[in-house]
């Protein structure tokens, strides 16, 4: 696994994307906190342009 101050570097190199990080959840925001990561993964793919 990554330390967390990786994040924004990966961040930084990947276009067009968005670092969201989640209090008091570890590697599985699907699982730990499903509610909220579904509402950002919604939102993301509502803002695409396919």
């Amino acid at each position: 696994m990554l330390p967390p101050e990786d994040a924004e570097k990966f961040q930084q190199s990947i276009a067009n994307s968005k670092l969201i990080k989640l209090k008091n959840c570890g590697h599985a925001p699907q699982v730990e906190q499903p509610e909220m990561a579904s509402q950002y993964i919604s939102q993301f793919l509502n803002n695409r342009n396919l």
